[in-house]
């Protein structure tokens, strides 16, 4: 259960009262499976590692927060977000949080803004780009360990900073399903020599009745921080990251569409990735069944090599209750190196991950 603080602060100035919340909620989602690896070079003998084990963060990562607004009166609020990812299989703070090698007290997500209802919402400090927000917000799998794009097939083309330290965004109403974003990020590494990364995003999304679209754009320049393939990238390091995306809810079962592109604007690589997905979404009362499937293509060039990845993610999720589920979950990665020129399958490599799974909300 939501544990809500409610106070009344009183305004010495106006002798008013404004009313202001904070919440404390959190994820514990933990797993036991078993993940297997297997590389074949090309006439070569496979060679392959099978583990047994627990994790944390099959369905969604385990975190803690805070969040809370102020209404400021004349349909302004005052509004914050402070929350943390934690390993729950060893209580050790997750990638980007407290103890890493990017040291966050807050890794996940750390935010101050301001919102109304006739003007949208802006929120500055450390939070998802208006792309992440699309992608996940359309993927039939959320992100989860076992999808087939996130962390699977698209992840295994030119990822994208999907966090981001130092940001704006702002957020447009929601006009009749309609809803439009922008982020900007500041890497504020700029030095006598070296220019500053810089990153933008934009989106524009319409979901209303059955029906759902998305077009979301990243372009990324130089390292950044956060979270994501540039926070140690090369300065140089120069991106464009496309989606085009939708749905449509049958009732029966939800389907699901998305076409991204990932271009490399650096003078003389081998291009971009493209990158396809479908998926369905089919709810049985307190069970949800998910299988989604999805490729990604990197262009080889005359001196660097490519790959193709397709990826298969399968999902099975019962709601025990309000709070509490239960999940199986299974997927499979298969990657083929392309050699310089040719093309041709230089090796191959495989990726499994299979597990159930129980998550907690509180």
């Amino acid at each position: 259960m939501k544990k809500s603080l409610v106070a009344l602060a009183a305004l010495a100035a106006t002798g008013a009262f404004a009313q202001s919340s904070v919440t404390l909620y959190g994820v514990g989602d933990i797993w036991l499976g078993q993940t297997k690896t297997t590389v074949t070079p090309t006439g070569g003998v496979s060679t392959g590692v099978a583990q047994v084990q627990i994790g944390s963060g099959g369905v969604n990562g385990s975190r803690f927060g805070l969040k809370g607004s102020e209404d400021l009166g004349g349909g302004l609020k005052a509004n914050f977000q402070f929350e943390n990812g934690f390993n729950l299989d060893n209580s050790t703070f997750a990638a980007g949080s407290a103890g890493t090698t990017n040291p966050n007290l807050f890794g996940r997500q750390a935010y101050v803004g301001f919102s109304g209802a006739s003007w949208g919402e802006v929120r500055l400090g450390r939070q998802y780009t208006s792309y992440d927000e699309t992608r996940g917000g359309f993927d039939p799998q959320g992100h989860s360990a076992f999808s087939a794009t996130a962390g699977g097939a698209w992840a295994a083309g030119r990822d994208y900073q999907f966090r981001l330290d130092n940001s704006i965004t702002y957020s447009s109403p929601n006009f009749s399903g309609f809803q439009a974003g922008v982020t900007l990020g500041l890497g504020e590494n700029k030095t006598a020599t070296t220019s500053a990364g810089r990153l933008y995003a934009i989106k524009a999304t319409y979901n209303n009745g059955p029906i759902g679209v998305g077009f979301a754009q990243q372009g990324e320049k130089g390292v950044l921080s956060g979270g994501g393939a540039n926070s140690t990238a090369a300065a140089n390091d120069n991106e464009t990251h496309t989606l085009f995306t939708g749905s449509y809810d049958f009732g029966v079962a939800k389907l699901g569409l998305g076409f991204n592109t990932s271009k490399d604007n650096v003078a003389g690589s081998a291009g971009k990735d493209k990158e396809f997905q479908v998926g369905v979404n089919v709810p049985l009362g307190a069970l949800e069944l998910i299988a989604d499937f999805a490729t990604s293509k990197s262009a080889q060039s005359a001196t660097s090599a490519g790959q193709k990845t397709t990826g298969l993610g399968l999902e099975g999720r019962y709601a025990l209750s309000k709070r509490t589920g239960g999940y199986l979950g299974f997927r499979n990665l298969k990657t083929d190196a392309l050699a310089p020129t040719t093309g041709a399958v230089s090796g191959i490599t495989k990726a499994n991950i299979v597990a159930v799974g129980v998550r907690h909300f509180f």
